[in-house]
């Protein structure tokens, strides 16, 4: 299911490991723009820019980042093995 970027075993992890992180880096950011961000500054989300970011977060950036999310830790527990 999983195929190896890299050839040797522990460059893939390490890219692996980094990959996760940056995406729950991703994860949070999204869900801070999304949900906690509107609650802050409740004047500021009037504003049609800071409404399509907001929507963006809420609707396309965390379903999608969950889903690579999984990916990525199901091909941690593989490489682990």
């Amino acid at each position: 299911m999983f195929k190896l970027i890299f050839t040797d075993l522990h460059t893939s992890k390490v890219m692996t490991r980094i990959l996760f992180l940056v995406n729950l880096f991703l994860f949070v950011v999204a869900i801070w723009v999304s949900w906690v961000f509107p609650f802050l500054f409740p004047t500021l989300v009037s504003h049609p820019f800071v409404k399509l970011i907001s929507g963006m977060g809420y609707d396309l950036f965390t379903p999608l980042l969950l889903l690579n999310g999984w990916y990525l830790f199901r091909a941690e527990v593989l490489l682990r093995r």
